[in-house]
């Protein structure tokens, strides 16, 4: 991959397309069967049904999905139905980091643990990188709320960041391999920020 998001063979690119609310699997499913590559981060959330407490998934980012995309792909997707632009701001595609895409793939290993906080976020915290667990590999800024430890990954293209709650043991510090030793303090918060 090079800057800006493209990649080495014809220019494509990870963008965020808006999408109609609650179309977000079907426009996923809509556009992978037209061939075009597309991401679209799930977490499970406690759903209401009788008396039973179920599980079920939704988008991480409620209204948005991610495609990586050449300009005739780009013009392809927002087209598609249920698509209703460009995500972000103006005429110009939101590009996505790959390396942005990259930590939300690991995020899917737990999505149990996810949620999601709009911009603006707290001042960046201590990157740090998840040792262990389903999140292995997952590196992202640790916030304190409520004295649990959460990973928050930000995705600059939709103005948010998805967050997954991550136990201190699975953390390496320093590139030591031992969990970090700083204070909880240290981190910041995010008060009112959707953590649970």
């Amino acid at each position: 991959m090079t800057e800006g998001g493209a990649d080495r063979s014809g220019g494509r690119r990870w963008c965020a397309f808006r999408v109609r609310d609650g179309m977000e699997e079907r426009c996923e499913v809509y556009l992978a069967e037209e061939g075009v590559e597309v991401f679209l981060p799930m977490k499970i959330v406690a759903g209401q049904g009788g008396h039973q407490k179920r599980r079920v998934k939704e988008a991480l980012f409620p209204g948005y999905l991610f495609a990586q995309v050449d300009e005739r792909e780009r013009l392809q997707v927002l087209r598609a139905p249920g698509v209703v632009g460009l995500g972000g701001e103006g005429e110009a595609p939101s590009v996505v980091d790959p390396a942005e895409v990259a930590q939300l793939r690991i995020l899917q290993n737990a999505p149990e643990r996810l949620g999601v906080v709009g911009f603006p976020l707290p001042p960046p915290g201590e990157r740090i990188e998840v040792g262990s667990g389903p999140l292995q590999g997952l590196i992202g800024e640790v916030v304190g709320h409520r004295g649990r430890l959460y990973v928050v990954v930000r995705v600059a293209a939709v103005r948010q960041a998805a967050w997954a709650y991550v136990p201190v043991h699975e953390l390496v510090g320093g590139g030591t391999g031992a969990p970090p030793r700083i204070a909880l303090s240290r981190w910041p918060r995010l008060v009112g920020a959707g953590l649970p």
